[in-house]
């Protein structure tokens, strides 16, 4: 992946303001953990958050770097020509979108936001909960499987999904994941020239620019804006009956991971003389 500089450069940047740091490690086929929401908790500006799409909604989701989750994620009611219609929030079809995961807020600041998943992600796992508000499942031989994962600080909260379980989930539903991050930083001279830069391919698209807010005090800015797909696994329909493969196995040399199928890569032992 590279960025392509219209304008400007980032030569000059602090490091935590540089794009190639979030931009060369995104990969629409992982197989480690994948991170579908980030907030801050210390009014930083930063945020990721995701939901699904159909193979139809990739074009949608691509074709601008803003969010386009539309209104997924909360429910309302109101009169259209005299007749009640009601949004329950799942799905925005003008958007492609269907909800998927969301750190829900509500009207009284002192309860603690709701961290809530598409009903049918954590049912196809018959998920189960951990105290401190992660999920696992158990697999074929009853082992306990992790499945989703919180890391809270001071500062961030941070949602993670084991990669192989949530990108057979997407095959199951034939979904993809679209994954959108907004970063802007605040910086103590505004970039010159100004920065306009863009990052696209066929699984992501991000722009990069800066600006002058006028501040006393840091009146310089960079933001990094974007979205990137998350791909299903290559699986064969009948083998998506069960959360996980069933003929599972982990011989001595097992060497990685297939990125398509999520199956292992095995070098086989060559008998000698």
């Amino acid at each position: 992946m590279t960025i392509t500089y219209k304008r400007g450069n980032g030569e000059g940047l602090p490091e935590n303001a540089k794009p190639e740091r979030h931009l060369i490690g995104l990969n629409p086929a992982p197989t480690d953990w994948v991170t579908v929401l980030h907030e801050t908790l210390d009014r930083r500006d930063l945020g990721l958050g995701s939901y699904l799409t159909t193979t139809a909604g990739k074009e949608h989701a691509l074709a601008e770097p803003s969010w386009t989750q539309g209104s997924v994620g909360s429910a309302s009611a109101y009169e259209d020509a005299g007749r009640l219609v009601f949004d329950d929030g799942l799905t925005d079809d003008s958007h492609h979108a269907e909800f998927f995961v969301q750190r829900r807020r509500h009207q009284q600041p002192h309860v603690e936001p709701t961290i809530e998943f598409a009903p049918s992600f954590l049912w196809y796992f018959d998920a189960i909960p951990r105290k401190d508000g992660g999920w696992y499942y158990l697999d074929d031989a009853g082992r306990d499987q992790d499945l989703v994962r919180i890391r809270r600080t001071e500062t961030d909260l941070t949602i993670e999904i084991v990669a192989l379980p949530l990108r057979r989930y997407l095959a199951a539903r034939r979904r993809f994941l679209v994954v959108q991050y907004d970063r802007v930083t605040r910086l103590a001279d505004v970039p010159d020239p100004k920065i306009d830069a863009t990052d696209r391919s066929a699984h992501h698209h991000y722009v990069f620019h800066s600006g002058n807010i006028g501040a006393r005090e840091l009146p310089g800015f960079v933001r990094l804006l974007g979205k990137h797909l998350v791909l299903p696994l290559a699986v064969k329909p009948a083998d998506l009956g069960y959360p996980y493969p069933r003929n599972e196995q982990y011989p001595e040399f097992t060497i990685g991971v297939d990125a398509a199928t999520g199956q292992p890569i095995v070098s086989l032992a060559i008998p000698t003389s």
